[in-house]
């Protein structure tokens, strides 16, 4: 669960870094592009895996 929490925080930094430098044009579209490609693919993993978690967490608290 922690790695993909890190996977999350890194995948929105990598996101918010391609945004900002679209706003200053300071970065091509290609590397913009390939940058919030793979921070997509980041955030998508580490939501599917927070899903999961408060999944089990509801079971257990439905147990309780």
């Amino acid at each position: 669960m922690r790695n993909k929490f890190m996977y999350g925080i890194i995948a929105g930094g990598m996101i918010g870094m391609a945004t900002s430098a679209y706003m200053s044009n300071s970065m091509s579209p290609r590397q913009r592009r390939k940058l919030m490609r793979r921070g997509h693919k980041l955030m998508r993993r580490s939501h599917n895996a927070i899903n999961k978690a408060n999944d089990m967490v509801d079971v257990v608290r439905n147990i309780l």
